[in-house]
C-alpha cells in the first residue's frame, strides 16, 4: 500500500516519530499489528533489529575511539575535531535515514536539539562521541 494510501491515523502517528512516511514503514507497522503495536515495539529496542544502520557506523572509524585517542589524533594533526564533527554529523544522519528504530532517533534528535552542544565547542567535541554505544 502506498504510504499515501495509509490510514490517516498511522500516518498521523508515523509522520510525529519517524522520518518519513514510506512503503516500507507503513507495512513494517501494518505487520506490528497497526500504529500502536509499532510504537510499542519500537519502545523495546531489543525487538527492532538494526544491523544495516549499526553497520554504517564501521564507515566511520574515528567515532569508535575514546576521547583521548581523539584528542591525541588532534595533537599530532593526524585529524582535526572539525573532521570527527562532520563524521558524526554524516553517521547521524545516515543512521536516521536507515534506522529501523525510527523512534528513537526522533528522541535522540529531540534531546540533541533541546541540550544543544556546538560540534566545534572549545574542547568539548572529543567527547561527542561514544566507542561503546551504537
Amino acid at each position: 500500500m502506498p504510504a499515501t494510501l495509509a490510514p490517516t491515523q498511522l500516518r498521523h502517528l508515523l509522520s510525529r516519530f519517524s522520518y518519513g512516511v514510506t512503503a516500507q514503514l507503513v507495512t513494517q507497522a501494518q505487520q506490528a499489528g497497526g500504529r500502536l503495536a509499532w510504537f510499542e515495539a519500537q519502545l523495546r529496542l531489543a525487538t527492532v533489529p538494526d544491523a544495516d544502520a549499526d553497520a554504517m557506523r564501521g564507515w566511520f572509524p574515528y567515532l569508535q575511539r575514546t576521547p583521548d585517542d581523539l584528542w591525541d589524533v588532534h595533537e599530532a594533526e593526524e585529524r582535526y575535531g572539525w573532521d570527527l564533527m562532520h563524521d558524526l554529523a554524516s553517521w547521524t544522519t545516515l543512521r536516521r535515514m536507515r534506522s529501523n528504530r525510527q523512534l528513537l532517533e526522533t528522541m535522540v534528535d529531540f534531546w540533541s536539539n533541546l541540550l544543544h552542544v556546538p560540534g566545534w565547542a572549545e574542547n568539548a567535541w572529543p567527547h561527542r562521541t561514544s566507542p561503546t554505544t551504537g
